[in-house]
């Protein structure tokens, strides 16, 4: 009886027997005794860089496939079906403005009353700034439940709107017969770019 058998996971063992009862286990050779070359180190490290650049492309590439499609929903649904409502509402705040500033400054020259002019100035004002706060509210809400880092910055954009026709306005003394239009338009492509600019991070 001369057999081999494995009794662990790295040596192989020979059965040699002693006598007709009796035998002996002689450990013949270890599989971990295989000497491994710098070559095989190499191929190996070769490999697993390998395997770590694909996932790491894989999951890149998913990455930005989930970026554009969550861009292309913010753009397609919320803001493309809003542009026309964001026009009016640009050019309602300026020809509002102008036709007041245009009714102040005459009523100034002709005489008004100067506390009557800045009463009336102060409470056009306060109903200008909750205008502006208010009419684009419906979309607002909807920029701030999808992409709260851009409602932040609309909202800022909306402050110096708010700011940009308050100090028109409070300039009507001194007014030329100019209009506001440059400054709210001006408003308005920082107002938009912010829209669109979120999502060239």
């Amino acid at each position: 009886m001369n057999d081999t058998i494995y009794v662990a996971v790295d040596t192989v063992f020979r059965v040699v027997p002693l006598d007709d009862t009796f035998v002996m286990l002689q450990a013949e050779s270890s599989l971990l005794t295989k000497s491994i070359s710098v070559g095989d180190i190499l191929t190996l490290i070769g490999m697993l860089g390998s395997v770590i650049a694909f996932c790491w492309q894989l999951h890149k590439t998913r990455k930005e496939r989930k970026e554009n499609l969550r861009s292309s929903w913010f753009l397609d649904v919320v803001v493309q079906p809003n542009m026309e409502m964001i026009n009016e509402f640009y050019d309602k705040i300026i020809n509002d403005t102008d036709l007041k500033i245009n009714d102040l400054s005459d009523r100034y020259e002709s005489g008004g009353a100067a506390k009557d002019l800045n009463t009336d100035l102060a409470k056009y004002q306060r109903n200008l700034k909750d205008e502006i706060k208010t009419s684009l509210g419906h979309f607002q809400a909807l920029v701030k439940a999808s992409e709260p880092a851009i409602f932040n910055e609309i909202e800022l954009v909306l402050d110096d709107l708010v700011d940009i026709v308050t100090t028109w306005l409070d300039g009507y003394e001194d007014y030329n017969k100019g209009s506001v239009k440059s400054k709210a338009l001006n408003n308005k492509q920082q107002f938009i770019s912010k829209l669109y600019s979120g999502w060239n991070r």
